[in-house]
């Protein structure tokens, strides 16, 4: 979703297209069939299945990444209008399928990794660029900026963590996700606190370790998922009490208390759980998730209660984002449609 404009979002899709959209009235939770269609506003051709789409920041640019290892970048109207021929920069560098793609918090610099086992950074405005870091055994599988923008993180399949210097390349440390293990499972999720002091892995066996972030110190492992770790989130800034999120391919989300290091909770989809996180505007307090039984759900974290659902795709959804007002979620499926639920 983009991050000032309401209706606008952006899809990755398999028919090799990456494209930019302008929802028209969101659909009541109840009726999803009611609302009208979205309006395109740009779309790019790919060589294989667009996979990846992220807005910059400040939302003036959009970036796609493909199966084919292209990432192209595009302009975004400030007003929501249709753009006639966009003209994508190219960002030059992976070779292979793109798994991670994230802007950095304060400018339009854009880093990419995946199945190259390399991460690539640009500024996206100009296509320059700025660096490659290379030094995973495996495809780069999860990853990003640090909140502060100072650092990168990126998780493998190799099972290891790297913090990365933008400035010159150089991997700061290496974090093993299973500790004296010959086969350590792949890295599925990752995330930073806001004060880049903690930071949590998990893992395709559903492993989650809690590292000290300055020097990589390995602090817990929290254990309960028994499939693949999808999602890590730390509470927004002033939520008490402090928690982390995790969701997973177990049909779980654990709510875990940083004080004790124990689960306060836990919270059930019917399948795997694909993707979750936080709410936008009056909703900043409440968990979003989308699941593979097709069903996108709103919980409080607090208590563990569903206080909300939405229903009408056909098939597992396979990515949820929240609009900027907070007032609706756009949903993505395997049924091939993309839908606007309203909220509020």
């Amino acid at each position: 979703a983009h991050p000032t404009l309401p209706a606008v979002f952006a899809t990755a899709a398999g028919n090799d297209r990456g494209a930019l959209w302008r929802a028209a009235a969101p659909a009541p939770a109840t009726t999803p069939e009611s609302a009208p269609p979205p309006v395109q506003l740009a779309e790019l051709e790919f060589g294989d299945s667009a996979c990846l789409t992220r807005f910059s920041r400040d939302g003036s640019l959009a970036a796609f990444a493909g199966l084919d290892g292209n990432v192209r970048v595009v302009a975004v109207p400030g007003d929501g209008a249709a753009v006639a021929a966009p003209g994508a920069i190219v960002l030059e560098g992976p070779a292979d399928s793109v798994a991670v793609l994230d802007w950095h918090p304060k400018g339009h610099v854009l880093v990419a990794g995946g199945q190259d086992s390399m991460l690539w950074m640009w500024n996206a405005a100009s296509g320059k660029m700025l660096q490659c870091f290379g030094g995973h055994g495996g495809p780069v599988s999860c990853g990003g900026f640090t909140p502060d923008g100072r650092h990168l993180v990126s998780g493998s399949d190799d099972g290891t963590v790297k913090l990365w210097n933008p400035k010159d390349g150089a991997a700061i440390y290496t974090i093993a996700q299973a500790r004296n293990d010959p086969e350590p499972a792949a890295l599925t999720a990752l995330a930073v606190d806001h004060d880049s002091h903690l930071i949590f892995s998990g893992g395709l066996d559903g492993s989650i370790v809690l590292s000290l972030f300055e020097t990589g110190k390995y602090l817990h492992n929290f254990k309960s998922h028994t499939a693949s770790v999808e999602s890590i989130l730390f509470a927004p800034v002033g939520f008490t009490p402090p928690i982390v999120v995790s969701a997973s391919m177990d049909h779980s989300i654990n709510v875990w208390d940083l004080q004790t290091s124990q689960r306060r909770m836990e919270m059930k989809h019917d399948e795997g759980v694909v993707k979750v996180m936080w709410g936008k505007g009056l909703h900043t307090n409440l968990l979003f998730s989308c699941s593979m039984d097709g069903t996108a759900r709103i919980w409080d974290p607090r208590t563990g209660a569903e206080v909300r659902r939405f229903q009408g795709h056909t098939e597992g959804l396979l990515d949820l984002d929240v609009s900027a007002d907070g007032t609706a979620i756009f949903t993505a499926s395997e049924d091939f449609s993309i839908r606007v639920f309203q909220i509020i």
